[in-house]
């Protein structure tokens, strides 16, 4: 495997805060020893902007943007106004603006063509500190209550992440704990009663088949979980001893990188060989 090009600091849950900014920024680039360090944070509480401010005052050359169109909600800052803050800084931003335009009324047109979203500030939300719902998955809760004809539940089940969070021991909202407590939470709202439904991530994370939860975890949630009759499949198991050769053969193709970026945000089809290498399947 190669070595570290860059190091990424990515929040997004959207919880970073100004204040942290001035704190994790110099921390981080004490110990990166030299590799450059980049910023991505969504904007699910209205502070990404102004952590991207405290960031390029420390001297963060990379800022993760999108076009307008689809910044700002629970996506990132705006590239328009990312690159307007860097000149109020002294900042000499190189895009090629031009061509940031066409790009950014390209897909202004097809959000008007299609009716879709187009993304809008938010204002600051205290409870997005106990949820923490990573903003791509926010996008995704929403088309799945929409295919449920359920839109109007997504405050309803906003609450029901927090509480199963809280069930969970406050797992790191980040993949596959993300995952896994937003599944159950939509299950939940929409299977009419609490844990009615349970997805076999939930009884493998009750398992410590995921690593010892960061916190508690409800004994009586824990209980009701393992109590289910899918459960039964989960105790013994135990996972396939994978060697790093065996992963190249899922996608040979593919360089170590590429390889393990697939294998940390896998697509469907690519998920289902890795459960039949591990043997979850």
């Amino acid at each position: 495997m190669g070595g570290i090009d860059v190091i990424q600091l990515e929040g997004a849950s959207g919880v970073l805060t100004p204040e942290r900014t001035r704190t994790l920024i110099p921390a981080v680039q004490r110990e990166s020893k030299g590799i450059p360090v980049e910023l991505h944070a969504h904007c699910n509480i209205g502070l990404a902007a102004q952590c991207y401010v405290e960031a390029a005052k420390l001297g963060i050359k990379t800022l993760h943007t999108a076009v307008s169109p689809l910044a700002n909600e629970t996506s990132l800052p705006s590239i328009e106004n990312t690159m307007s803050n860097a000149r109020c800084l002294g900042y000499s931003p190189t895009l090629n603006e031009e061509a940031l335009k066409t790009v950014s009324e390209h897909f202004r047109k097809i959000a008007q063509e299609k009716g879709l979203r187009i993304g809008v500030p938010l204002e600051y939300d205290i409870h997005a500190f106990n949820h923490q719902l990573p903003g791509g998955m926010m996008g995704t809760l929403r088309n799945q209550l929409a295919d449920l004809k359920q839109e109007d539940r997504l405050e309803e089940l906003l609450r029901e992440i927090s509480r199963v969070r809280q069930e969970f021991g406050h797992p790191v909202m980040a993949t596959p704990y993300s995952q896994i407590v937003g599944a159950q939470a939509l299950f939940n709202v929409t299977s009419g009663g609490r844990y009615k439904v349970v997805p076999d991530e939930a009884i493998m994370y009750m398992l410590g088949i995921y690593g010892e939860p960061d916190g508690p975890v409800d004994e009586n949630v824990k209980d009701k979980i393992l109590g289910s009759p899918k459960a039964k499949k989960w105790v013994n198991w135990k996972p396939a001893e994978i060697t790093v050769q065996d992963l190249r053969k899922l996608e040979p193709q593919l360089s170590d990188d590429d390889l393990l970026l697939r294998i940390a945000n896998p697509e469907r089809e690519f998920k289902d060989k890795l459960d039949r290498l591990y043997g979850r399947r």
